[in-house]
């Protein structure tokens, strides 16, 4: 089973990012255990990283960037994904939850929610000129240079 959900002109705060972290991989967490992790961003001058290991990615983490997070343990069925992206005229961060029932998933949801309800979202608009956040491609997490 699979919710999506998505929030306009709104990207998960820094520190709200970096709680969600701790609730999903840290000591109790869903992704305690060794999964798959894939993070991604790319820097206000235009450079993409990738990244192994979630404190180096939230070291860099800043709303309005173009970012991906996402932790799955395909085996379990579970994963986790955020992408911030924006469409050309408004940003977006769009989350996705798979778990094997709708518990489950109302369960890591909830955990977002207080995540957002603690530290907030951060309210953006984009800018006219060159912004470092990229178009998403709704076929994949690659996207292309916002003019």
């Amino acid at each position: 089973m699979r919710k999506t959900q998505i929030f306009k002109d709104m990207h998960l705060s820094t520190d709200g990012m970096k709680q969600l972290d701790a609730h999903l991989a840290g000591p109790g967490g869903i992704f305690e255990e060794p999964h798959y992790k894939e993070m991604m961003l790319v820097s206000a001058d235009d450079a993409k990283w990738d990244f192994e290991e979630s404190e180096d990615f939230l070291a860099e983490y800043r709303p309005g960037l173009f970012a991906t997070y996402s932790r799955s343990r395909p085996h379990a069925g579970v994963e986790v994904r955020i992408v911030n992206y924006t469409d050309g005229k408004d940003l977006y961060s769009k989350f996705v939850v798979q778990a094997p029932d709708k518990a489950a998933i109302q369960a890591i949801f909830d955990i977002i929610e207080n995540c957002r309800a603690q530290h907030g979202m951060y309210l953006v608009r984009p800018r006219a000129k060159k912004s470092a956040c990229r178009t998403h491609n709704h076929k994949g997490h690659k996207g292309t240079q916002r003019k």
